[in-house]
């Protein structure tokens, strides 16, 4: 709902894209670090485990890109689940959009994960969504990074005949737990605001004409990072006050 994602926005977070969408093909001179200012990220976010979802495309849809960082630790009520119970920050989040009658670049959502990696950010690991990601993931381990393959429309069975998708319900419920803190984007709160859940298959989707390749990426960075919380729940800090006031 739209009060819950009110609720997690930092007004001192900004995007450092300058745009929500940005255009860039595989044919111009440009790339995606062109458009990203880095003086908007504090210098302490560079060192948190930084995880990075990237929502392929070619040239019908937007590529959507998104980094989340764990930030710390809010303490659960429930106390059996509190090393598990971490906050993340949204660091940046981007769609980008190739020119008519061109293509996104692959070559190009690569190099700005090694632009990221050359300016200090603590690239942890990163996912992608599709069958046209094995060339990138390819090449990003052949470089050292952790990369896999990872779909946010992954639905499991539950109880009886209901369907949940599972890396969408995680990150409704670190929403709804306050468990996140995103900056004010008007792409990426419409795209969360927008999407429906089918209730026979558990599918999240967008509206007919409506996109969330934003949403997408923020989605699978978040249950990404999730995947690590043994590793990071008693590292950085043990309660909310610690960790917002890093």
């Amino acid at each position: 709902s739209g009060a819950a994602i009110n609720e997690i926005k930092n007004k001192e977070l900004k995007n450092p894209f300058v745009k929500d969408i940005i255009e860039v093909g595989d044919e111009d001179n440009l790339q995606y670090y062109d458009f990203f200012d880095l003086n908007k990220i504090p210098e302490e976010i560079k060192d948190k485990p930084l995880y990075i979802h990237i929502d392929m495309s070619i040239n019908k849809d937007m590529t959507g890109i998104g980094g989340v960082c764990i930030r710390g630790k809010k303490t659960s009520n429930n106390e059996l689940e509190q090393s598990r119970d971490l906050f993340y920050s949204l660091v940046f989040s981007v769609s980008i959009k190739a020119p008519k009658g061109r293509e996104i670049s692959f070559e190009k959502n690569r190099n700005f994960i090694y632009w990221l990696k050359a300016q200090g950010f603590n690239i942890k690991k990163i996912t992608t969504d599709s069958f046209q990601a094995y060339d990138t993931g390819q090449a990003l381990r052949a470089k050292g990074y952790d990369c896999e393959i990872l779909s946010v429309d992954r639905v499991e069975k539950v109880e009886g005949n209901n369907y949940i998708c599972v890396p969408y319900q995680y990150f409704k419920n670190t929403i709804y737990e306050k468990r996140i803190e995103i900056y004010d984007s008007k792409e990426l709160v419409s795209e969360l605001i927008d999407l429906e859940r089918n209730i026979n298959t558990g599918k999240i989707d967008h509206p007919d004409k409506g996109k969330k390749d934003i949403a997408d990426a923020v989605c699978g960075a978040t249950y990404t990072a999730s995947k690590d919380a043994a590793q990071y729940a008693y590292e950085y800090g043990e309660n909310l006050d610690m960790i917002t006031g890093l």
